[in-house]
């Protein structure tokens, strides 16, 4: 049924009225075939030639639901439904013998409600009220039809009330079932609408932010270190740029909004421009790994393009095609001719690709599809470029298969009306600066390693060098790659973004502070994401710090420094050998679980003097590199000293409550060389183990 009256360009309001009237229609032509069906059987004959005449007008006006003005039909048929009825009526012989007919005419009135036109509503109920008057007037001269005796025109009076209040009663229920369906759709598409505004204005935020954050950081640099002046004289203006760009695109939406956008024309070589756009590309496909080419098929084509829409057109393009595909993959933009009078652009990626269901999507304002939730991005640049082309009258086509990629094709026409401009479009367009060198070979091994994850590259240049000579770097550009260099290297400690692709910050805090490798690594959540609750659920993850940005770099130095500074806390507790397991085993902190897991391994293998990190790392599923950052985080000494003091702090214990002689204990604890044992024992508790016994302290098993 919605196939047959489906009509795109109708409104969902006026879908629910057209799908009511459609099923009042099935619902009259059963019921008036049932009741011809009926009059025929009982010799009514006359009553059934009415059914018929209904029936036929049924078979007419059914078809016409599927036109796109199905109003002004259905307002013809009721009229003519209730002409018929006042014919029929007089027929039968006025009021007293209309069996019933007089409620046809009501329900055509009741359904007129549907009509989107108040004016025709109130026209059929004139026509039905004149219809009423006039057989008033005309029942006295009226005479009975032969086939209505008393018998039928009863029981078709009974059955026609019956029925008409039936009929009645379906039309309420049904225009209210639709009208409840339209209402929770309409609630569902209000709230859906106040989702997207809502993450529109957290992108939006998070967007000005990262900019912002940038150029206040800069101007610090620039009074404090003059050798660096002109390169972050030329961030700041990148940085500018850019946060000049996104206060563009939420002015044109208002103006396309408003009706005021306008196109601009000069007449100039549309492909020289279109170099000049995409060279700014290359470095950024480049620092992403990327294959970035340029086809274009024509040495130059003199034509009349808006600069600033086209421009729009294609960066926003590129940069989506370089965004959203992985390290490896191909970017690729193509410029040819189509029948001599158009001009085709095909932006083309191997990237993520596009689903069927989002394909009808993706051009909606603040769309933003699932794998994207996380980019940088604020929903509306498909949108201009969609907005943009139509308004320079093109054509925009997408080709696009999920894991495969996506081909974006423009097509312009190619005129040469305006007057011909020279052009110098601004080279550099929102270009990122990638060649930052980290410098990481001048750092000493002993500075403490701080790994850095966000997807901004800009935010992450600054970072390495706000911190540049305190901390050795490594650094990913979202959850995942962090999560595994986390495992992978053990950082001092982790200074992460909440807003990325791939896995958001909140997902990569629960992970690292589950995995028994990372748990102990404190995390500092440096993001433009301000709202209380997202600060709250990042500190209940684990968080050690949340920093907004922008921030304050002497801010951020400190915070790093008492996070490392905390860490002493810890090292001051489990440097102390602790031999009661149960408190650590029944304890919450992973900390603890980790310090009694090593200490269950080193018991189940005390007696082996072959014992070694090795084979202690074999126990823990863990890397020699991963276990030796994690314990000196959280001891500050070696593996093998500690296993030598545990061992040290189990003979002592069996000194004091066992009869066991002195060499005897030192095979227990796996040190069988006698003298070795001796030695090292004086120096951990600086007595020797031979005078332990005589200790006043001492009790011996035996109580002696």
């Amino acid at each position: 049924m919605d196939q047959f009256i489906a009509d795109p360009a109708l409104s969902q309001i006026e879908m629910m009225r057209k799908r009511v009237a459609f099923n009042w229609t099935i619902g009259s032509v059963i019921s008036v075939t049932v009741l011809t069906v009926l009059a025929y059987f009982i010799n009514a004959d006359i009553i059934g030639h009415f059914g018929m005449v209904l029936l036929l007008f049924y078979s007419i006006e059914l078809p016409l639901f599927k036109l796109h003005n199905f109003d002004f039909y259905q307002s013809i048929f009721l009229g003519v439904v209730i002409l018929t009825a006042f014919v029929f009526m007089l027929i039968f012989g006025g009021y007293t013998y209309s069996a019933g007919l007089v409620f046809v005419g009501l329900t055509c009135v009741m359904s007129s409600i549907l009509m989107k036109s108040v004016k025709v509503a109130f026209l059929l109920f004139s026509l039905y009220v004149v219809t009423i008057l006039a057989l008033a007037v005309l029942n006295p001269y009226l005479t009975p039809h032969p086939d209505i005796t008393p018998q039928i025109n009863f029981t078709f009076f009974i059955i026609n009330t019956i029925w008409m209040s039936a009929a009645m009663m379906f039309f309420i229920i049904s225009y209210l079932t639709e009208r409840n369906k339209y209402q929770i759709a309409e609630t569902f598409r209000l709230q859906e609408l106040d989702e997207a505004k809502n993450q529109l204005f957290t992108n939006i935020t998070h967007e000005f932010r990262t900019p912002i954050t940038l150029i206040s950081g800069l101007v610090g640099e620039i009074k404090s270190k003059d050798g660096e002046t002109v390169k972050s004289l030329d961030q700041i203006k990148n940085q500018s740029r850019k946060l000049l760009n996104l206060v563009n695109q939420i002015l044109n939406l208002a103006k396309i909004d408003s009706n005021t956008m306008h196109t601009h024309y000069i007449q100039a070589d549309v492909l020289e421009f279109l170099r000049y756009l995409v060279e700014s590309f290359h470095s950024k496909a480049e620092s992403k790994g990327l294959t970035f080419a340029i086809d274009f098929h024509l040495e130059e084509l003199l034509m009349d393009f808006d600069q600033d829409k086209l421009e729009a057109i294609v960066t926003n393009l590129v940069g989506n095609a370089i965004k959203f595909t992985p390290k490896g993959g191909e970017v690729s933009i193509a410029a040819s001719m189509e029948n001599e009078d158009h001009l085709l652009i095909q932006v083309r990626d191997t990237g993520i690709g596009i689903n069927e269901t989002e394909k009808e999507k993706i051009f909606q304002r603040f769309y933003q599809g699932k794998e994207d939730s996380y980019q940088e991005g604020n929903g509306i640049g498909l949108t201009i470029v969609k907005e943009f082309v139509s308004l320079m009258n093109g054509t925009l086509q997408l080709c696009s298969t999920s894991g495969v990629g996506s081909t974006f094709t423009v097509c312009l026409p190619v005129k040469n009306d305006a007057p011909i401009q020279s052009i110098e479009p601004e080279k550099n367009i929102d270009k990122l600066l990638y060649n930052e060198d980290a410098g990481q070979d001048e750092f000493a091994d002993e500075l403490p390693l701080l790994l850095i994850i966000d997807d901004h590259p800009d935010i992450v240049n600054y970072l390495k060098k706000i911190v540049k000579g305190q901390y050795r770097i490594i650094e990913a550009n979202d959850g995942i790659a962090g999560f595994n260099k986390a495992v992978e290297f053990i950082p001092d400690i982790i200074l992460s973004d909440v807003m990325m692709p791939k896995m958001d910050g909140f997902e990569f805090l629960k992970k690292v502070k589950s995995e028994f490798r990372t748990s102990h690594i404190p995390v500092l959540m440096l993001t433009a994401k301000a709202d209380r609750q997202a600060k709250l659920e990042g500190l209940q993850l684990g968080a050690e710090a949340y920093l907004l940005k922008p921030f304050d770099k002497e801010e951020l130095l400190v915070r790093l420094r008492k996070l490392l500074d905390l860490r002493e806390t810890l090292r001051a507790k489990y440097q102390q050998v602790n031999l009661e397991a149960t408190k650590l085993q029944e304890s919450g902190n992973p900390e603890d679980q980790f310090i009694y897991k090593v200490g269950q391994v080193i018991d189940k293998h005390l007696d082996d003097d072959s014992f070694n990190i090795a084979k202690l790392c074999r126990e823990l599923g863990m890397s020699h590199t991963q276990l030796y950052r994690k314990f000196s985080a959280l001891t500050n000494i070696t593996v093998n000293k500690y296993i030598r003091q545990y061992r040290l702090h189990v003979a002592i214990n069996l000194l004091k409550n066992s009869d066991l002689n002195i060499s005897q204990i030192a095979l227990e604890v796996g040190l069988p060389n006698l003298a070795y044992f001796s030695r090292i024992f004086t120096e951990e508790f600086n007595i020797n183990p031979s005078k332990v016994r005589q200790s006043e302290s001492f009790v011996g098993r035996n109580g002696k």
